[in-house]
């Protein structure tokens, strides 16, 4: 319909021009209307001249619209007002056309601005790049996760994942991997996945990260009081008849059999034999129900404590102990009126148990000293960090110190970072450690 009455009006300027130079042509030739020819000239040029603006016109709008389209810019609106009748028709399509476009392109903006949004919340650390190791997407997760501010390319996080295995400017797509990780002296289980795909000939490659340390620990504490509860029913099965059975044995002895029959030294040994064996199955059994205790843990009762009395009642506790070994403590508490959601009991048994592991590990230094931190962390969580200027942890047993029964000490029981760290996972934390050999450790715990 447009395009129609744009044809119709040319058509007749056309016929209007043709007319023009039919009447020019015949006043040519009448000697008395030299004059006229001349006014139809004038005429003839301005119908040409206002036909070429009037074309010209309409092709501009046209091709600044089109323009507006190939380079995405904002369309401003035509005005149907003030344009003459033939071009009204035509401004009011492109003015159409236009906010058609416009709304388009909001609803692809606000999709884009959702996905982004999106992306940067979620907790799985996203970066993608492309063939070149070119960064295009990297959200705070992942900011978080490796420590890093700003990267441009991919090549940049070598250094951190020089000791994994990981080529990751060559990540196979399609295959979830599991690496460790080494992050200011702590080591990171991360659970990696890959995917690329193509936005048109573009190659886009995708790597989710995930540090995985909590549910790999939950499910290694679950594994040993599993394991833990069977040794000690089958144990205590076996301990308690040899207990029993050993008394028995050792009263029956006394009772019926005279040293004179069997000869006093025989005598004597069996009855230190018996009684051998009556103690050690006692001490098997208080054993046994000493480690017992690590599947027998009750659920926390949460209350809210302040953190500066929880530390000052430590510190009540451990007096005596730490200036026996002329250790001091020191406290850090950030802001001073915090207050923490704990098992009141339960957490105070875990900072005992640190600082006792903190004291043996300090013998032979000087000036030592036990630091304990506590502050506000992200994501509303606390974190609560003890450390010591000690001799520190060997670096190739550091990964066995949560192990239940494993320990380095003479006197320890192999139980006390395993039960805190059972306790710290009643209350949906975590617990880590940190340690270089003389240089001292530090424990840190977020919950």
């Amino acid at each position: 319909m447009i395009f129609r009455k744009f044809n119709i009006y040319i058509i007749l300027q056309l016929i209007l021009i043709a007319a023009n130079n039919f009447i020019i042509a015949w006043t040519i030739f009448q000697a008395h209307l030299k004059i006229s020819t001349l006014y139809f000239v004038i005429v003839l040029f301005l119908q040409i001249l206002f036909l070429f603006l009037y074309i010209t016109k309409q092709n501009k709008e046209i091709i600044r619209f089109l323009e507006a389209v190939k380079y995405r810019d904002d369309f401003s609106k035509l005005s149907e007002k003030d344009s003459p009748k033939s071009h009204r028709e035509l401004r009011r399509l492109l003015n159409e056309i236009a906010e058609s476009y416009s709304q388009v392109k909001i609803d692809k903006e606000s999709e884009h601005f959702y996905f982004l949004n999106t992306i940067k919340h979620v907790n799985v650390g996203l970066i993608s790049f492309d063939k070149n190791g070119k960064i295009e997407l990297i959200n705070d997760a992942m900011k978080q996760l490796l420590k890093i501010d700003r990267i441009a390319n991919i090549s940049q996080l070598k250094p951190i994942f020089k000791n994994s295995g990981l080529d990751v400017e060559n990540i196979p797509p399609g295959k979830a991997q599991l690496i460790k990780i080494q992050r200011n002296h702590e080591i990171l289980q991360i659970s990696l996945h890959a995917t690329a795909f193509f936005i048109k000939d573009h190659k886009v490659t995708l790597v989710s990260m995930q540090d995985i340390r909590n549910e790999i620990q939950k499910e290694e504490i679950d594994i040993w009081q599993k394991l833990i509860q069977v040794l000690t029913h089958e144990i205590m099965n076996s301990a308690g008849p040899i207990t029993s059975l050993s008394a028995t044995l050792s009263d029956t002895f006394k009772d019926d059999i005279k040293p004179h029959k069997v000869g006093e030294k025989l005598y004597d040994q069996i009855i230190i034999g018996l009684q051998a064996i009556q103690k050690r199955s006692r001490g098997l059994a208080k054993f046994v129900e000493t480690y017992r205790n690590l599947t027998k843990l009750p659920q926390p009762v949460f209350n809210s404590v302040s953190g500066s009395e929880l530390l000052n009642h430590i510190k009540v506790l451990m007096h005596e102990e730490l200036n026996r070994e002329d250790i001091s403590l020191y406290f850090d508490i950030n802001p001073p009126d915090i207050n923490i959601t704990v098992d009141e009991k339960m957490f105070t048994q875990v900072l005992i148990n640190l600082i006792k592991n903190s004291i043996p590990a300090s013998k032979g230094r000087e000036n030592k000293t036990i630091h304990i931190s506590l502050k506000e962390a992200e994501n509303a969580s606390i974190k609560l960090t003890v450390e010591d200027n000690g001799n520190g942890i060997p670096e190739e047993i550091l990964e066995r110190v949560f192990v239940p029964f494993f320990t380095t000490r003479n006197d320890g029981s192999g139980i006390g970072l395993s039960l805190s760290r059972q306790i710290i996972s009643l209350h949906g934390g975590s617990i880590n450690i940190r340690s270089k050999k003389d240089e001292g450790t530090i424990v840190e715990i977020i919950i």
